[in-house]
């Protein structure tokens, strides 16, 4: 069996409630809108017991959200976050 690795991308949008997750061999990928912060730390809590690897943030959760959900995260699962450059 092969293992599977779970992948998270999680984008802060004003309005934002929606979740899915697709699967092919190999890979888990989680696609998630949250309409504040603490819904993305709620949601990473939540994504815990998945064996999440790697979680990518949208450019809008800024440094402190990037802290607050490295601190929600499980132990060695990567925090990164998109940013754009002039």
């Amino acid at each position: 069996m092969t293992e599977q690795t779970h992948l998270a991308f999680i984008i802060l949008a004003p309005g934002g409630a929606s979740s899915s997750a697709q699967s092919s061999e190999g890979f888990t990928l989680t696609t998630a809108i949250v309409d504040s912060v603490d819904a993305g730390v709620q949601l990473v809590r939540n994504l815990q017991g998945q064996n999440v690897t790697n979680i990518e943030l949208s450019a809008s959760f800024g440094d402190d959200g990037l802290e607050l959900i490295r601190r929600a995260a499980e132990p060695g699962v990567l925090v990164g976050r998109v940013r754009y450059e002039p």
